[in-house]
Protein backbone atom coordinates (compact mmCIF):
# COMPACT_ATOMS: atom_id res chain seq x y z
CA UNK A 1 0.00 0.00 0.00
CA UNK A 2 0.75 3.79 -0.86
CA UNK A 3 1.05 5.77 2.38
CA UNK A 4 0.03 9.33 3.08
CA UNK A 5 3.65 10.64 2.77
CA UNK A 6 4.14 8.27 -0.82
CA UNK A 7 0.82 9.62 -1.96
CA UNK A 8 1.99 13.42 -1.21
CA UNK A 9 5.11 13.15 -3.03
CA UNK A 10 3.21 11.90 -6.00
CA UNK A 11 0.64 14.37 -5.96
CA UNK A 12 3.84 16.84 -5.81
CA UNK A 13 5.71 15.39 -8.75
CA UNK A 14 2.46 15.36 -10.88
CA UNK A 15 2.05 19.15 -9.76
CA UNK A 16 5.63 20.02 -11.18
CA UNK A 17 5.06 17.99 -14.28
CA UNK A 18 2.47 20.16 -15.09
CA UNK A 19 3.84 23.06 -14.00
CA UNK A 20 6.74 22.51 -16.48
CA UNK A 21 4.13 21.75 -19.21
CA UNK A 22 2.40 24.59 -19.10
CA UNK A 23 5.41 26.54 -18.68
CA UNK A 24 7.00 25.21 -21.78
CA UNK A 25 3.60 25.81 -23.95
CA UNK A 26 3.57 29.18 -22.78
CA UNK A 27 7.26 30.01 -23.38
CA UNK A 28 6.60 27.89 -27.08
CA UNK A 29 3.53 30.46 -27.60
CA UNK A 30 5.49 33.55 -26.57
CA UNK A 31 8.22 32.33 -29.06
CA UNK A 32 5.71 31.92 -31.52
CA UNK A 33 4.45 35.33 -31.16
CA UNK A 34 7.98 36.77 -31.52
CA UNK A 35 8.34 35.58 -34.51
CA UNK A 36 5.22 35.52 -35.82
CA UNK A 37 5.53 39.45 -34.58
CA UNK A 38 8.97 39.59 -36.22
CA UNK A 39 8.44 38.35 -39.72
CA UNK A 40 4.95 40.75 -40.12
CA UNK A 41 7.22 43.54 -39.31
CA UNK A 42 9.43 42.35 -42.16
CA UNK A 43 6.62 41.80 -44.23
CA UNK A 44 5.49 45.35 -43.89
CA UNK A 45 8.85 46.73 -44.09
CA UNK A 46 9.35 44.99 -46.93
CA UNK A 47 6.41 46.07 -48.50
CA UNK A 48 7.26 49.97 -47.43
CA UNK A 49 10.14 49.77 -49.12
CA UNK A 50 8.73 48.90 -52.35
CA UNK A 51 6.07 51.54 -52.48
CA UNK A 52 8.23 54.19 -51.49
CA UNK A 53 11.22 52.96 -54.10
CA UNK A 54 8.07 52.97 -56.82
CA UNK A 55 7.07 56.31 -55.41
CA UNK A 56 10.33 57.48 -55.14
CA UNK A 57 11.12 57.49 -58.70
CA UNK A 58 7.87 57.65 -60.83
CA UNK A 59 5.71 60.60 -58.53
CA UNK A 60 6.27 64.25 -59.82
CA UNK A 61 6.44 65.41 -55.91
CA UNK A 62 10.08 63.86 -55.70
CA UNK A 63 11.05 64.20 -59.58
CA UNK A 64 10.20 67.94 -59.21
CA UNK A 65 11.58 67.77 -55.46
CA UNK A 66 8.30 69.50 -53.66
CA UNK A 67 8.81 67.00 -50.68
CA UNK A 68 11.72 65.20 -49.46
CA UNK A 69 11.87 61.71 -49.90
CA UNK A 70 14.10 61.10 -47.06
CA UNK A 71 11.89 62.56 -44.70
CA UNK A 72 9.01 60.86 -45.96
CA UNK A 73 10.24 57.58 -45.75
CA UNK A 74 11.99 58.44 -42.15
CA UNK A 75 8.71 59.48 -40.81
CA UNK A 76 6.84 55.94 -42.41
CA UNK A 77 9.22 53.82 -40.69
CA UNK A 78 8.02 53.81 -37.05
CA UNK A 79 4.64 53.76 -37.72
CA UNK A 80 4.91 50.67 -40.22
CA UNK A 81 6.93 49.27 -37.67
CA UNK A 82 3.94 49.25 -35.35
CA UNK A 83 1.22 48.53 -37.05
CA UNK A 84 -0.83 45.39 -36.41
CA UNK A 85 -1.88 43.72 -39.74
CA UNK A 86 -1.80 43.83 -43.09
CA UNK A 87 -4.32 46.41 -43.64
CA UNK A 88 -3.71 48.77 -41.08
CA UNK A 89 -0.56 49.26 -43.63
CA UNK A 90 -1.82 49.36 -47.09
CA UNK A 91 -4.32 51.73 -45.63
CA UNK A 92 -1.27 53.82 -44.19
CA UNK A 93 0.54 54.02 -47.30
CA UNK A 94 -2.35 55.00 -49.38
CA UNK A 95 -3.07 57.86 -47.10
CA UNK A 96 0.40 58.65 -47.30
CA UNK A 97 0.49 58.46 -51.09
CA UNK A 98 -2.83 60.72 -51.38
CA UNK A 99 -0.95 63.16 -48.94
CA UNK A 100 1.80 63.69 -51.59
CA UNK A 101 -0.53 65.79 -53.85
CA UNK A 102 -2.43 65.21 -57.48
CA UNK A 103 -0.12 63.32 -60.05
CA UNK A 104 0.44 66.51 -61.54
CA UNK A 105 3.81 67.57 -63.75
CA UNK A 106 2.65 70.96 -64.89
CA UNK A 107 3.62 71.65 -67.80
CA UNK A 108 5.76 69.24 -68.77
CA UNK A 109 4.10 67.39 -70.95
CA UNK A 110 6.42 66.61 -73.66
CA UNK A 111 7.48 62.83 -74.32
CA UNK A 112 11.35 61.26 -74.48
CA UNK A 113 12.35 60.72 -77.90
CA UNK A 114 13.99 57.60 -77.64
CA UNK A 115 10.99 55.78 -75.48
CA UNK A 116 8.80 56.66 -78.63
CA UNK A 117 10.75 55.56 -81.31
CA UNK A 118 11.86 52.48 -79.55
CA UNK A 119 10.27 49.14 -81.06
CA UNK A 120 8.13 47.28 -78.20
CA UNK A 121 10.89 44.23 -78.59
CA UNK A 122 13.47 46.90 -77.65
CA UNK A 123 11.90 48.23 -74.60
CA UNK A 124 13.36 45.19 -71.60
CA UNK A 125 11.43 45.06 -68.83
CA UNK A 126 14.00 44.42 -65.61
CA UNK A 127 11.70 45.77 -62.33
CA UNK A 128 9.03 43.34 -61.17
CA UNK A 129 6.36 45.92 -60.41
CA UNK A 130 3.45 43.40 -61.33
CA UNK A 131 2.79 43.44 -57.50
CA UNK A 132 1.42 47.21 -57.70
CA UNK A 133 -1.66 45.05 -59.61
CA UNK A 134 -2.19 42.70 -56.83
CA UNK A 135 -4.81 44.09 -54.70
CA UNK A 136 -4.69 41.55 -52.19
CA UNK A 137 -1.11 42.51 -51.56
CA UNK A 138 -1.79 45.93 -51.46
CA UNK A 139 -5.56 46.42 -50.79
CA UNK A 140 -7.85 47.89 -53.45
CA UNK A 141 -7.48 51.43 -52.89
CA UNK A 142 -3.68 51.69 -52.86
CA UNK A 143 -3.00 49.50 -55.35
CA UNK A 144 -5.66 51.45 -57.96
CA UNK A 145 -4.04 55.22 -56.49
CA UNK A 146 -0.18 53.32 -57.58
CA UNK A 147 -1.81 52.48 -61.34
CA UNK A 148 -2.91 56.08 -61.55
CA UNK A 149 1.03 56.87 -61.79
CA UNK A 150 1.99 56.65 -65.99
CA UNK A 151 4.68 57.04 -68.15
CA UNK A 152 7.24 60.07 -66.81
CA UNK A 153 6.67 63.38 -69.52
CA UNK A 154 10.02 64.91 -70.19
CA UNK A 155 10.73 67.62 -67.73
CA UNK A 156 13.60 69.30 -65.34
CA UNK A 157 15.01 66.78 -63.14
CA UNK A 158 17.43 69.37 -61.47
CA UNK A 159 15.70 68.26 -58.35
CA UNK A 160 14.95 64.44 -59.24
CA UNK A 161 16.56 61.99 -57.01
CA UNK A 162 18.03 60.37 -60.57
CA UNK A 163 19.36 62.33 -63.75
CA UNK A 164 20.56 60.82 -66.76
CA UNK A 165 23.90 61.77 -68.58
CA UNK A 166 23.65 62.41 -72.23
CA UNK A 167 21.03 60.21 -72.29
CA UNK A 168 22.57 56.91 -71.34
CA UNK A 169 23.46 56.26 -67.65
CA UNK A 170 21.89 57.21 -64.13
CA UNK A 171 23.56 59.87 -62.39
CA UNK A 172 22.32 60.04 -58.81
CA UNK A 173 22.59 63.45 -57.67
CA UNK A 174 20.52 64.61 -55.05
CA UNK A 175 20.71 61.93 -52.47
CA UNK A 176 21.22 63.33 -48.97
CA UNK A 177 24.20 62.65 -47.21
CA UNK A 178 24.13 62.72 -43.06
CA UNK A 179 27.53 63.53 -41.78
CA UNK A 180 26.60 62.49 -38.13
CA UNK A 181 24.62 59.27 -38.64
CA UNK A 182 23.16 57.34 -35.66
CA UNK A 183 24.32 53.71 -37.15
CA UNK A 184 22.31 52.47 -33.99
CA UNK A 185 19.32 53.99 -35.57
CA UNK A 186 17.55 51.47 -37.51
CA UNK A 187 15.60 54.18 -39.49
CA UNK A 188 18.72 55.34 -41.42
CA UNK A 189 20.29 52.21 -41.44
CA UNK A 190 16.77 50.90 -43.16
CA UNK A 191 16.93 54.05 -45.65
CA UNK A 192 20.23 53.00 -46.73
CA UNK A 193 19.17 49.74 -47.52
CA UNK A 194 15.74 50.84 -49.37
CA UNK A 195 17.94 53.53 -51.33
CA UNK A 196 20.19 51.14 -52.58
CA UNK A 197 17.61 48.17 -52.48
CA UNK A 198 15.66 50.52 -55.29
CA UNK A 199 18.57 51.93 -57.35
CA UNK A 200 19.14 48.58 -58.19
CA UNK A 201 15.08 47.39 -58.73
CA UNK A 202 14.63 50.31 -61.32
CA UNK A 203 18.37 50.86 -62.65
CA UNK A 204 20.07 48.13 -62.80
CA UNK A 205 20.38 45.73 -66.20
CA UNK A 206 21.22 42.61 -65.41
CA UNK A 207 18.39 41.81 -62.95
CA UNK A 208 17.88 38.44 -64.87
CA UNK A 209 20.92 37.30 -64.50
CA UNK A 210 21.29 37.18 -60.90
CA UNK A 211 21.96 34.31 -58.69
CA UNK A 212 19.01 35.21 -56.47
CA UNK A 213 15.66 37.09 -56.87
CA UNK A 214 15.67 40.58 -55.65
CA UNK A 215 12.72 40.44 -53.77
CA UNK A 216 13.94 37.91 -51.68
CA UNK A 217 17.41 39.65 -50.89
CA UNK A 218 15.36 42.20 -50.08
CA UNK A 219 13.43 40.64 -46.61
CA UNK A 220 17.01 38.89 -45.57
CA UNK A 221 19.09 41.95 -45.50
CA UNK A 222 16.02 43.71 -43.54
CA UNK A 223 16.18 41.01 -41.17
CA UNK A 224 20.50 41.71 -41.23
CA UNK A 225 20.56 45.72 -41.06
CA UNK A 226 17.61 44.98 -37.94
CA UNK A 227 20.03 42.93 -36.16
CA UNK A 228 23.01 45.31 -36.13
CA UNK A 229 23.35 48.31 -33.95
CA UNK A 230 27.18 50.01 -34.89
CA UNK A 231 29.14 51.38 -38.30
CA UNK A 232 30.93 47.98 -38.74
CA UNK A 233 27.60 45.77 -39.04
CA UNK A 234 26.18 48.59 -40.86
CA UNK A 235 29.16 48.28 -43.66
CA UNK A 236 29.34 44.42 -43.33
CA UNK A 237 25.49 44.12 -44.93
CA UNK A 238 25.69 46.76 -47.47
CA UNK A 239 29.21 45.22 -48.45
CA UNK A 240 27.47 41.73 -48.44
CA UNK A 241 24.39 42.91 -50.17
CA UNK A 242 26.74 44.41 -53.30
CA UNK A 243 28.28 41.31 -54.05
CA UNK A 244 24.81 39.89 -54.88
CA UNK A 245 25.24 41.58 -57.99
CA UNK A 246 28.15 39.37 -59.08
CA UNK A 247 28.92 42.86 -60.97
CA UNK A 248 33.11 43.65 -61.20
CA UNK A 249 32.04 47.55 -61.55
CA UNK A 250 30.82 47.48 -57.58
CA UNK A 251 32.47 48.38 -54.89
CA UNK A 252 32.44 50.85 -51.97
CA UNK A 253 33.52 54.58 -52.40
CA UNK A 254 32.28 57.51 -51.58
CA UNK A 255 33.17 61.34 -49.82
CA UNK A 256 34.04 59.40 -46.43
CA UNK A 257 36.76 57.49 -47.71
CA UNK A 258 38.69 56.70 -44.60
CA UNK A 259 35.45 55.18 -43.61
CA UNK A 260 36.23 52.82 -46.53
CA UNK A 261 39.41 52.16 -45.81
CA UNK A 262 38.72 51.49 -41.87
CA UNK A 263 35.95 48.53 -43.45
CA UNK A 264 38.53 46.58 -45.14
CA UNK A 265 41.53 47.35 -42.64
CA UNK A 266 39.01 45.95 -39.84
CA UNK A 267 37.68 43.42 -41.92
CA UNK A 268 40.90 42.04 -43.98
CA UNK A 269 43.80 43.72 -42.61
CA UNK A 270 45.91 46.91 -43.84
CA UNK A 271 49.49 45.58 -44.92
CA UNK A 272 49.59 42.90 -48.07
CA UNK A 273 52.92 41.01 -49.15
CA UNK A 274 54.74 43.78 -51.43
CA UNK A 275 53.94 41.79 -54.55
CA UNK A 276 51.56 41.11 -57.75
CA UNK A 277 49.90 38.28 -58.50
CA UNK A 278 48.79 37.00 -61.90
CA UNK A 279 47.20 34.00 -62.37
CA UNK A 280 48.90 30.86 -64.35
CA UNK A 281 47.40 27.18 -65.10
CA UNK A 282 44.87 28.14 -62.51
CA UNK A 283 46.80 29.51 -59.62
CA UNK A 284 47.96 32.51 -58.26
CA UNK A 285 51.65 33.15 -58.77
CA UNK A 286 53.65 35.87 -58.31
CA UNK A 287 54.82 38.18 -61.30
CA UNK A 288 55.95 41.17 -59.90
CA UNK A 289 58.24 42.42 -56.53
CA UNK A 290 57.56 45.74 -55.28
CA UNK A 291 60.78 48.29 -56.42
CA UNK A 292 61.18 49.29 -52.72
CA UNK A 293 60.99 45.80 -51.65
CA UNK A 294 63.37 43.80 -54.37
CA UNK A 295 66.24 43.81 -51.72
CA UNK A 296 64.34 42.21 -48.36
CA UNK A 297 61.40 40.75 -49.69
CA UNK A 298 62.43 37.05 -50.11
CA UNK A 299 59.80 35.91 -52.21
CA UNK A 300 60.68 35.57 -56.30
CA UNK A 301 58.72 35.51 -59.32
CA UNK A 302 56.95 32.78 -60.09
CA UNK A 303 56.73 31.32 -56.31
CA UNK A 304 53.07 30.01 -55.81
CA UNK A 305 51.61 31.10 -52.33
CA UNK A 306 49.39 28.97 -50.67
CA UNK A 307 49.02 30.26 -47.19
CA UNK A 308 49.14 33.40 -45.64
CA UNK A 309 49.12 33.38 -41.40
CA UNK A 310 48.85 30.03 -41.72
CA UNK A 311 45.37 30.21 -43.62
CA UNK A 312 44.65 28.80 -47.09
CA UNK A 313 44.89 31.16 -49.94
CA UNK A 314 41.29 29.41 -51.23
CA UNK A 315 40.06 30.46 -47.56
CA UNK A 316 41.03 33.69 -47.80
CA UNK A 317 39.41 33.88 -51.26
CA UNK A 318 36.30 32.36 -49.97
CA UNK A 319 36.46 35.03 -47.27
CA UNK A 320 36.81 37.76 -49.08
CA UNK A 321 33.96 36.94 -51.51
CA UNK A 322 31.45 37.58 -48.76
CA UNK A 323 32.03 41.54 -48.95
CA UNK A 324 34.00 41.51 -52.49
CA UNK A 325 31.82 41.61 -55.90
CA UNK A 326 32.65 39.02 -58.70
CA UNK A 327 31.16 37.93 -61.77
CA UNK A 328 31.54 34.22 -61.31
CA UNK A 329 33.97 32.25 -59.01
CA UNK A 330 36.63 32.01 -61.56
CA UNK A 331 37.35 35.79 -61.65
CA UNK A 332 38.66 36.36 -58.68
CA UNK A 333 42.00 38.58 -60.21
CA UNK A 334 40.75 42.01 -60.96
CA UNK A 335 38.56 42.39 -57.79
CA UNK A 336 40.78 40.89 -54.88
CA UNK A 337 43.86 40.00 -56.40
CA UNK A 338 45.50 42.70 -54.33
CA UNK A 339 44.33 41.43 -51.31
CA UNK A 340 44.69 38.10 -51.37
CA UNK A 341 48.00 38.16 -49.26
CA UNK A 342 46.32 40.60 -46.94
CA UNK A 343 47.28 40.80 -42.84
CA UNK A 344 46.52 43.06 -39.75
CA UNK A 345 50.07 42.78 -39.08
CA UNK A 346 53.06 44.64 -40.67
CA UNK A 347 55.07 40.90 -40.22
CA UNK A 348 53.09 37.93 -42.29
CA UNK A 349 54.16 34.70 -43.16
CA UNK A 350 53.61 33.30 -46.39
CA UNK A 351 54.18 29.81 -47.41
CA UNK A 352 55.03 29.27 -51.28
CA UNK A 353 55.86 26.53 -53.53
CA UNK A 354 58.95 26.60 -55.21
CA UNK A 355 60.19 24.25 -57.76
CA UNK A 356 57.85 21.88 -55.68
CA UNK A 357 58.72 22.56 -52.02
CA UNK A 358 56.85 24.00 -49.43
CA UNK A 359 58.67 27.23 -47.85
CA UNK A 360 57.77 29.77 -45.32
CA UNK A 361 58.71 33.09 -45.06
CA UNK A 362 58.46 36.02 -42.67
CA UNK A 363 57.89 39.40 -44.60
CA UNK A 364 57.33 42.64 -44.19
CA UNK A 365 54.01 44.29 -45.72
CA UNK A 366 53.34 47.75 -47.48
CA UNK A 367 50.66 49.78 -46.54
CA UNK A 368 47.62 48.60 -48.57
CA UNK A 369 47.02 51.55 -50.48
CA UNK A 370 50.17 51.32 -52.06
CA UNK A 371 49.37 48.89 -54.14
CA UNK A 372 49.53 49.88 -58.14
CA UNK A 373 49.29 46.94 -60.71
CA UNK A 374 50.04 49.08 -63.71
CA UNK A 375 54.12 49.29 -64.42
CA UNK A 376 53.78 49.93 -68.01
CA UNK A 377 55.68 53.48 -68.83
CA UNK A 378 55.48 53.73 -72.91
CA UNK A 379 52.22 54.59 -74.19
CA UNK A 380 53.74 52.86 -77.72
CA UNK A 381 56.62 51.33 -79.25
CA UNK A 382 57.56 49.24 -82.63
CA UNK A 383 58.53 46.17 -81.68
CA UNK A 384 62.46 44.36 -83.42
CA UNK A 385 59.87 42.28 -85.79
CA UNK A 386 58.56 45.48 -87.35
CA UNK A 387 55.42 45.28 -85.50
CA UNK A 388 53.91 47.80 -83.42
CA UNK A 389 52.73 47.44 -79.80
CA UNK A 390 49.82 50.15 -78.20
CA UNK A 391 49.60 50.06 -74.74
CA UNK A 392 46.00 51.57 -73.55
CA UNK A 393 46.61 52.46 -70.16
CA UNK A 394 48.98 54.79 -71.39
CA UNK A 395 47.85 56.08 -75.02
CA UNK A 396 46.17 59.75 -75.24
CA UNK A 397 43.72 60.97 -77.45
CA UNK A 398 45.42 63.29 -79.12
CA UNK A 399 48.13 60.81 -79.96
CA UNK A 400 46.20 58.55 -82.24
CA UNK A 401 46.91 60.31 -85.37
CA UNK A 402 50.54 60.08 -84.80
CA UNK A 403 50.94 56.69 -83.56
CA UNK A 404 48.85 55.14 -87.19
CA UNK A 405 51.86 57.16 -89.19
CA UNK A 406 54.49 55.51 -87.46
CA UNK A 407 52.27 52.18 -87.85
CA UNK A 408 52.09 52.98 -91.07
CA UNK A 409 54.71 50.88 -92.49
CA UNK A 410 54.78 47.79 -89.72
CA UNK A 411 54.08 44.45 -90.58
CA UNK A 412 51.02 44.34 -88.06
CA UNK A 413 50.05 45.61 -84.57
CA UNK A 414 49.30 44.53 -81.41
CA UNK A 415 46.78 46.26 -78.93
CA UNK A 416 47.45 45.20 -75.15
CA UNK A 417 43.88 45.50 -73.54
CA UNK A 418 44.85 43.39 -70.30
CA UNK A 419 45.36 47.09 -69.45
CA UNK A 420 42.42 49.73 -68.81
CA UNK A 421 42.27 52.11 -71.83
CA UNK A 422 43.29 55.49 -70.32
CA UNK A 423 41.01 57.45 -73.04
CA UNK A 424 37.65 55.87 -75.48
CA UNK A 425 39.55 53.93 -77.71
CA UNK A 426 36.84 54.46 -80.61
CA UNK A 427 39.19 56.60 -82.03
CA UNK A 428 41.34 53.53 -83.74
CA UNK A 429 38.27 52.36 -85.04
CA UNK A 430 38.55 55.25 -88.02
CA UNK A 431 41.79 52.88 -89.09
CA UNK A 432 40.13 49.92 -89.04
CA UNK A 433 36.43 50.60 -91.05
CA UNK A 434 35.82 51.64 -94.28
CA UNK A 435 31.95 51.86 -93.56
CA UNK A 436 29.65 51.79 -90.79
CA UNK A 437 29.30 47.84 -88.96
CA UNK A 438 26.88 47.38 -86.08
CA UNK A 439 29.01 45.48 -83.60
CA UNK A 440 26.70 45.71 -80.15
CA UNK A 441 23.74 46.43 -78.21
CA UNK A 442 23.63 48.24 -75.33
CA UNK A 443 20.50 48.70 -73.03
CA UNK A 444 19.84 52.32 -71.62
CA UNK A 445 17.51 53.31 -69.03
CA UNK A 446 14.36 54.65 -69.92
CA UNK A 447 13.94 58.17 -68.58
CA UNK A 448 9.78 57.67 -69.14
CA UNK A 449 9.62 54.09 -67.13
CA UNK A 450 11.85 53.11 -64.47
CA UNK A 451 12.84 49.90 -64.32
CA UNK A 452 12.58 49.46 -68.04
CA UNK A 453 15.78 49.92 -70.35
CA UNK A 454 15.92 50.36 -74.06
CA UNK A 455 17.77 48.05 -76.60
CA UNK A 456 19.86 50.64 -79.11
CA UNK A 457 22.14 49.15 -81.91
CA UNK A 458 26.00 50.73 -81.73
CA UNK A 459 28.02 51.35 -84.78
CA UNK A 460 31.40 51.62 -85.28
CA UNK A 461 33.62 54.91 -86.47
CA UNK A 462 34.60 54.94 -90.30
CA UNK A 463 37.09 56.58 -92.45
CA UNK A 464 37.48 56.21 -95.90
CA UNK A 465 41.12 57.41 -95.78
CA UNK A 466 43.72 56.09 -94.09
CA UNK A 467 42.95 52.03 -92.97
CA UNK A 468 45.28 49.74 -91.86
CA UNK A 469 45.16 46.21 -93.60
CA UNK A 470 47.75 44.31 -92.38
CA UNK A 471 47.70 41.79 -88.86
CA UNK A 472 45.84 43.38 -85.74
CA UNK A 473 46.03 41.41 -82.66
CA UNK A 474 44.31 42.11 -79.74
CA UNK A 475 45.29 41.02 -76.47
CA UNK A 476 42.38 39.90 -73.65
CA UNK A 477 42.51 38.53 -70.46
CA UNK A 478 40.46 38.55 -67.23
CA UNK A 479 41.96 41.82 -66.60
CA UNK A 480 40.11 43.16 -69.88
CA UNK A 481 37.22 44.95 -67.65
CA UNK A 482 34.42 47.84 -68.57
CA UNK A 483 36.06 49.95 -71.53
CA UNK A 484 38.41 47.63 -72.57
CA UNK A 485 35.46 45.33 -73.35
CA UNK A 486 33.26 47.15 -75.73
CA UNK A 487 36.81 48.30 -77.02
CA UNK A 488 37.22 44.33 -78.24
CA UNK A 489 33.60 44.15 -79.14
CA UNK A 490 34.02 46.89 -81.66
CA UNK A 491 37.37 46.33 -82.80
CA UNK A 492 37.21 42.66 -83.63
CA UNK A 493 34.33 43.42 -86.03
CA UNK A 494 37.38 44.61 -88.80
CA UNK A 495 38.50 41.85 -90.63
CA UNK A 496 41.75 42.13 -90.07
CA UNK A 497 41.60 41.77 -86.53
CA UNK A 498 42.32 38.64 -84.42
CA UNK A 499 41.82 38.53 -80.61
CA UNK A 500 43.81 36.29 -78.51
CA UNK A 501 44.13 35.34 -74.74
CA UNK A 502 41.19 34.15 -71.92
CA UNK A 503 37.96 35.13 -71.70
CA UNK A 504 37.62 38.96 -70.52
CA UNK A 505 35.90 39.53 -67.09
CA UNK A 506 32.46 40.39 -67.92
CA UNK A 507 32.28 43.73 -66.35
CA UNK A 508 30.29 46.29 -69.23
CA UNK A 509 28.90 49.68 -69.10
CA UNK A 510 29.05 52.63 -67.68
CA UNK A 511 29.51 53.17 -64.17
CA UNK A 512 26.81 54.68 -61.61
CA UNK A 513 27.32 55.02 -58.23
CA UNK A 514 24.20 55.28 -55.47
CA UNK A 515 25.20 57.64 -52.61
CA UNK A 516 24.51 56.03 -48.88
CA UNK A 517 23.55 58.47 -46.58
CA UNK A 518 26.67 57.93 -44.50
CA UNK A 519 28.61 59.39 -47.25
CA UNK A 520 29.72 56.26 -49.07
CA UNK A 521 28.91 54.90 -52.46
CA UNK A 522 28.04 51.43 -53.84
CA UNK A 523 28.80 51.57 -57.68
CA UNK A 524 27.29 49.19 -60.27
CA UNK A 525 26.82 48.66 -63.95
CA UNK A 526 24.51 51.88 -65.83
CA UNK A 527 24.35 50.35 -69.09
CA UNK A 528 23.61 46.81 -70.26
CA UNK A 529 26.16 45.63 -72.90
CA UNK A 530 25.60 42.92 -75.51
CA UNK A 531 26.74 41.50 -78.40
CA UNK A 532 25.46 42.86 -82.10
CA UNK A 533 23.73 39.23 -81.68
CA UNK A 534 22.21 40.31 -78.33
CA UNK A 535 24.29 37.93 -76.56
CA UNK A 536 25.16 37.85 -72.66
CA UNK A 537 28.63 39.51 -71.80
CA UNK A 538 28.00 40.58 -68.25
CA UNK A 539 29.55 37.91 -65.89
CA UNK A 540 30.69 35.58 -68.65
CA UNK A 541 32.56 38.33 -70.20
CA UNK A 542 33.77 37.75 -74.17
CA UNK A 543 35.15 34.76 -75.68
CA UNK A 544 38.94 35.22 -77.62
CA UNK A 545 39.50 34.06 -81.32
CA UNK A 546 42.52 31.96 -80.35
CA UNK A 547 42.43 30.64 -76.38
CA UNK A 548 45.56 31.08 -74.27
CA UNK A 549 47.06 31.36 -70.87
CA UNK A 550 50.28 32.01 -69.50
CA UNK A 551 52.19 29.14 -67.89
CA UNK A 552 53.79 29.11 -64.24
CA UNK A 553 57.24 28.56 -66.48
CA UNK A 554 56.87 31.81 -68.10
CA UNK A 555 55.59 33.82 -65.65
CA UNK A 556 58.98 32.84 -63.55
CA UNK A 557 60.98 32.93 -66.81
CA UNK A 558 59.64 36.16 -66.82
CA UNK A 559 58.43 36.53 -70.34
CA UNK A 560 55.46 38.08 -71.47
CA UNK A 561 53.72 35.02 -73.76
CA UNK A 562 51.11 36.50 -74.73
CA UNK A 563 53.00 39.08 -76.99
CA UNK A 564 55.42 36.19 -77.82
CA UNK A 565 52.33 34.24 -79.20
CA UNK A 566 51.01 37.47 -81.02
CA UNK A 567 54.36 38.44 -82.46
CA UNK A 568 54.55 34.65 -84.00
CA UNK A 569 50.64 34.93 -85.39
CA UNK A 570 51.30 38.34 -86.91
CA UNK A 571 54.61 37.17 -88.66
CA UNK A 572 53.04 34.10 -89.80
CA UNK A 573 49.94 36.09 -91.14
CA UNK A 574 51.31 38.94 -92.56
Amino acid sequence: MINKKSKNIIFICIILILIIITSLFIFRDTIFRDKNKDDLKVYNLKKLCKVWGYVKYSHPAFLLGEKDLDEELLNLIPIIEESKNEKEVNNILYGWFIGLGEIDYGNYQGKFIEWEIAKEEDKIVQADTNWIKDKSYLGDSLSEALLQIREIPELNRSKAPVLFEKVLSTFFANEKIYKDMDYSDSRYRLLSLFRFWNAIEYYYPYLDILDDDWNLILEEYIEIMLSGIDKHSYNQTLASLSTKLHDGHTFFSGTQLEDVFEFYEIEFGKYIAPVYLTKAEGKYVVERIENEYKDTCPLLVGDIPIEINGKKIEDVIEYLKKYISIPNNEKTLNPMGSMILISHEKIMNITVLRDNDKIEYELKGMPFNLYNYNNIEEDYKILENNIGLINPSKLKFDEVDMIMKDFKNTDGIIIDLRQYPKSNFAFLQEYLFDKRISYASFSIPSRAVPGVFINTEKFTEFSTELIYENPIVILMSETTQSAGEPSVLSLREASNVTVMGENSIGANGDISFIQLPCGNAISFSAIGVYTAEGKQTQRIGLSPDIDMEKTIEGVREGRDEYIEEAIKYILENK
